[in-house]
């Protein structure tokens, strides 16, 4: 009888041990899970949703395990004065098992569920990569943009320049050749009063 009571409850420590390092496990993660949810707020609502609900999961645990640890108590208790219990205890004990089974699945499914959360995070990381990519590829457009429109605005200075020296060269030469046409109406109106006054 004493043996399966230590067999019971190493048992019981045993389960401990593995629930603790399975613990140990998910606060790492957590870590992990804290600092690329510094890298990326706009995760963050839809984080703090999951994360509210891992925490109230984890009430939960805290006080199933609670609940647990008084029974434990209790259990001890009894099986120092009730060997007529032992029956009843098999039987909660079987209960205990199909708990553990119950609890070693969530922790697979939990396991499960943050290696896709980690696909995401690699997905959303290889994301902003290529939107990081895009964003220097419109950088390196504008600066072309910028480099055409300085451009053409040099080539424009200079053609304005050009037309400006043009019309004024059109200008001074219309102004010699109108000079130019004043000077011999005057010559031929000197002449003519020349001759007009011989007659």
């Amino acid at each position: 009888m004493e043996k399966l009571f230590e067999q019971l409850i190493t048992e019981l420590s045993g389960f401990r041990k593995e629930t603790n390092a399975r613990f140990d496990r998910m606060e790492t993660w957590q870590e992990k899970t804290d600092s690329r949810f510094d890298q990326i707020e706009t995760w963050q609502e839809k984080a703090d949703t999951r994360f509210d609900q891992m925490e109230t999961w984890q009430e939960k645990a805290d006080s199933r395990f609670d609940q647990m640890e008084t029974w434990q108590e209790k259990a001890d208790s009894r099986f120092d004065q009730i060997e007529s219990w032992q029956e009843k205890a098999d039987t909660r004990f079987d209960q205990i098992e199909t708990w553990q089974e119950k609890a070693d699945t969530r922790f697979d499914q939990m396991e499960t569920w943050q290696e896709k959360a980690d696909s995401r995070f690699d997905q959303m990381e290889t994301w902003q990569e290529k939107a990081d990519s895009r964003f220097d590829r419109l950088e390196d457009g504008q600066q072309e943009l910028k480099d055409i429109v300085r451009h053409n605005a040099t080539l424009m200075r200079e053609n304005f320049t050009d037309i400006r020296r043009d019309l004024r060269i059109n200008i001074q030469d219309t102004r010699s050749d109108i000079d130019l046409l004043f000077k011999e109406v005057e010559g031929v109106k000197r002449k003519t009063n020349k001759i007009e006054q011989k007659f």
